[in-house]
């Protein structure tokens, strides 16, 4: 009898508040911004350089010891010290387990002379942004990539 009660409780309530469905709008593929902050007068003491107000990376300052072996990837915290980063791997089974705020550094064993980032989504797990590729000797930006859905 209270199964019953709370059944018909529970579609009373529904019944009284309506089914009022909600929308939310979403901007896809997300919107890249069209220029990008000089990096900081002397910036070698940082790892990355972004932008202000910006997740997208602008420069890499990862030493070469700290970047990750060719054709592996590295979870990478932005502002945080290079020592201090979580160790290399593969990067199909790295892309699953990224946090949110963090990047994916990649070294593509067909691209040797350049680094690959991954941006993902500040509020959606799993969602690479954009992909910024950079000159391995000099950290200096190359090209974006949109990525493949």
């Amino acid at each position: 009898m209270k199964t019953l009660t709370l059944i018909l409780s529970l579609c009373l309530l529904v019944f009284l508040t309506g089914c009022n469905g909600g929308y939310v709008t979403v901007e896809w593929p997300p919107s890249v911004p069209e220029d990008y902050p000089p990096p900081p007068h002397k910036s070698e003491g940082v790892s990355v350089t972004v932008g202000t107000g910006a997740i997208y990376p602008v420069e890499l300052h990862i030493p070469q010891g700290h970047l990750p072996p060719p054709g592996s990837c590295r979870i990478w915290y932005p502002g945080r010290p290079p020592g201090h980063q979580p160790p290399p791997g593969d990067c199909a089974r790295l892309s699953h387990r990224v946090p949110l705020g963090a990047w994916l550094i990649g070294r593509p064993s067909e691209e040797s002379k350049h680094v690959r980032v991954s941006v993902y989504d500040q509020s959606h797990p799993g969602i690479v942004v954009v992909i910024r590729v950079f000159d391995l000797m000099t950290g200096r930006f190359i090209r974006e990539e949109v990525p493949n859905y």
